[in-house]
């Protein structure tokens, strides 16, 4: 059964997860992916899919506040960055 909203959620996480420009959605062959996919789907443009990504940020970042809300002792937060030699990636 074909879900407007949870397709839009799945093209947002495929795009900002393998690191696709916005554009990506606008692209004739992503295009046809997604018409092969399912009929229902409906094309978005780049800005359409900017605003997705902000608004499911935005629902992430507070279920991430409320869950360390709700921690029964204190928490630390630390992170560790690294750049690969091979890579781009960081």
């Amino acid at each position: 059964m074909f879900d407007a909203n949870e397709s839009c959620r799945v093209v947002s996480t495929f795009r900002e997860c393998d690191k696709h420009s916005f554009r990506t959605v606008e692209e004739t062959r992503f295009r046809y992916m997604m018409s092969i996919v399912s009929l229902n789907f409906k094309n978005i443009s780049r800005h359409t899919a900017v605003k997705d990504v902000l608004m499911y940020y935005a629902k992430e970042r507070d279920h991430v506040k409320e869950k360390l809300a709700k921690a029964p002792s204190l928490i630390c937060l630390t992170f560790d960055n690294w750049n690969s030699d091979h890579t781009n990636d960081e």
